[in-house]
């Protein structure tokens, strides 16, 4: 997405933005708005009455809890907007296969 090295990976130097997910807790969602926490926050709508498996229980911005047990801990405007490189189909395939040597001809 034209975000690497600085979102998308754990290493040395990227931002330590990471979301567990209890893989096993079930919830229904929310439908009061001021409980969605999400720029695309009326994507929830469409699961409205559904139970989901999977929740995430903590989030860190940063290498800071931000979100702990469903409860937002976290300053607002903690978040940092971060632009995107140019965005091609190429550089996924870079970085998920071993095809190196004939994506450079791409470029």
């Amino acid at each position: 997405m034209g975000i690497l090295p600085q979102k998308g990976i754990i290493s040395v130097g990227s931002d330590a933005d990471i979301a567990i997910v209890d893989l096993n807790k079930k919830q229904v969602p929310s439908t009061d708005p001021k409980e969605i926490y999400s720029a695309a926050g009326s994507n929830v709508y469409g699961f409205l009455g559904w139970e989901l498996k999977g929740w995430p229980v903590l989030t860190m911005v940063r290498g800071n809890i931000v979100m702990e047990d469903g409860k937002v801990i976290g300053k607002e405007g903690t978040g940092k907007y971060i632009k995107r490189k140019l965005f091609r189909f190429a550089n996924v395939i870079r970085y998920n296969s071993n095809i190196d040597k004939h994506i450079e001809r791409l470029w």
